[in-house]
């Protein structure tokens, strides 16, 4: 229950909160250099993993 509400206040931020949707990591992770993002197929009830390249 922290972590959006203090990363919406803390500049600069993409508000991601801690539920990141491959789209929510795709367009920070392009933007800062990294060419794409595959979600890792990782059987787990919690997590998701991605890979950045």
């Amino acid at each position: 229950m922290c972590c959006l509400a203090d990363s919406m206040f803390t500049n600069p931020s993409v508000a991601t909160g801690t539920v990141m949707r491959p789209t929510i990591v795709r367009e920070p992770a392009l933007a800062t250099g990294f060419r794409g993002v595959d979600m890792l197929v990782i059987n787990d009830d919690f997590f998701r993993f991605y890979r950045l390249a």
